[in-house]
């Protein structure tokens, strides 16, 4: 898939399953944070956790993301991104899939109805995209 197509994809899937009411849900629970670190103790997936195969997802999960972990050191993915991808979201950088994350991670990127203005313009500042 292209860039384009991953985007889209991203904030089409969140604008149906509604990413404000996960964060709402985070906060009313209790934690300080959105961040879910691809995989959730309920199994809810984030952008880069949708596109991560079940083996790369549970190796993050199991090991987390901390520069002491065997997957992820100094910051990136060892053997590159690619290796916890599912085939059809290979071949973009590590920096892409970062922002594609933050672009999930940021409170004010979503609300009730679904992508915000705020995160409309994440896209276009941070992707070069109109929406």
């Amino acid at each position: 898939m292209t860039k384009e197509e991953i985007i889209r994809e991203t904030v089409a899937f969140y604008n149906k399953n509604n990413r404000a009411v996960v964060i709402k849900e985070y906060f009313n629970s209790g934690c300080a944070t959105t961040r879910c670190v691809y995989l959730t103790d309920d199994k809810k997936m984030c952008a880069v956790g949708r596109c991560m195969t079940k083996a790369g997802l549970q190796k993050v999960f199991d090991e987390g993301i901390d520069d002491e972990s065997a997957t992820y050191i100094n910051g990136y993915f060892v053997g590159g991104i690619d290796t916890v991808l599912k085939k059809k979201y290979h071949g973009h950088d590590e920096n892409f899939w970062q922002r594609l994350q933050l672009l999930h991670d940021t409170a004010s990127h979503w609300d009730e109805n679904g992508i915000t203005p705020t995160g409309v313009a994440f896209i276009k500042d941070h992707f070069d995209l109109i929406l």
